[in-house]
């Protein structure tokens, strides 16, 4: 069955409740797909994950929004399906999300055709997972393609420049070791919003510098993207602190200072993995090699 992509969230994170631009990609290194395990030979994994799209199902019946294929998905369950996934649990990179987007294609009898209407059909799937979702994850997994979230609620398939995808500009991830607690982190920005002065240095700064960021990478210009990217990462540290592992903070501001890597929380952080921003990516590994961090290339096109 088809594979359904992890997804990493460039920027966005916090923004996206607050009313900046958000911008999403596929990552295809960490994917799930729809399998059928051998009865008899079946491992804990299998047998749990058939258990969790059982207890799914029961929730999807209770859905008159949503029409399923429900007696092809009961005989698929009872032949021993589940959703294979290396996508890790707990990092932001959208596990429970891809497993959505899988069964909304196969067992969904009333997919739609407006990319809005999408999205708000998979964010009533996700709330089984995770309440209140947006459905943002879930559908970046079900298009496969990168998607700008504007700041007006339209969303937008979009390329990244290739000028700033490996030869200007290198992408790259860092696995935090610690699992995110994403509910607990958005209780805590949408408490301090409540606050007068915080909302404005929220709405006065921080979404316009996500803003800048995200219109700079999809413009291809190279200089002013780093110059938003470190001004919205200095921003973070100050006021989104509870975010960051704190055993990266030194690490992070030692790479803004000498302009090596940019490294920044991706999702609602805490934890999972961060996503960082380099020219120079063989000078970038030589250092987290230094620290015994291991970190990840990706390409996002």
């Amino acid at each position: 069955m088809k594979n359904y992509p992890s997804k990493l969230l460039l920027f966005g994170e916090y923004g996206l409740l607050t009313g900046s631009a958000g911008l999403a990609i596929p990552y295809n290194r960490f994917y799930g797909s729809l399998k059928l395990y051998t009865m008899g030979q079946a491992t804990g994994f299998q047998i749990k994950s058939n258990w969790v799209i059982n207890r799914f199902a029961e929730y999807l019946g209770k859905n008159k929004q949503l029409i399923f294929e429900f007696e092809q998905l009961s005989i698929e369950l009872s032949n021993g399906l589940y959703f294979e996934s290396n996508i890790p649990e707990h990092t932001g990179l959208g596990s429970s999300a891809a497993m959505c987007a899988a069964i909304y294609e196969r067992y969904c009898l009333n997919i739609k055709e407006d990319i809005n209407d999408i999205r708000n059909d998979l964010a009533q799937m996700v709330n089984f997972f995770h309440p209140k979702s947006s459905g943002n994850d879930a559908l970046i997994s079900y298009l496969n393609k990168p998607l700008l979230f504007q700041a007006n609620g339209d969303i937008k398939e979009i390329d990244i420049p290739k000028s700033l995808n490996g030869d200007q500009l290198n992408f790259f991830l860092v696995d935090s070791q610690y699992p995110g607690n994403p509910a607990s982190l958005i209780e805590e920005i949408m408490l301090r919003y409540r606050d007068a002065d915080y909302k404005a240095k929220i709405d006065n700064y921080y979404l316009p510098l996500t803003n800048n960021c995200v219109e700079s990478l999809i413009d291809g210009d190279k200089n002013r993207f780093f110059e938003e990217l470190k001004a919205l990462i200095n921003f973070q540290l100050d006021f989104l602190e509870f975010a960051y592992p704190q055993y990266l903070v030194p690490i992070i501001q030692e790479g803004l200072k000498n302009n090596l890597f940019y490294l920044k929380i991706m999702g609602a952080g805490g934890g999972g993995y961060l996503i960082g921003f380099t020219q120079n990516l063989e000078l970038c590994k030589e250092y987290f090699n230094k620290q015994k961090i291991k970190i990840i290339p990706i390409q996002v096109n």
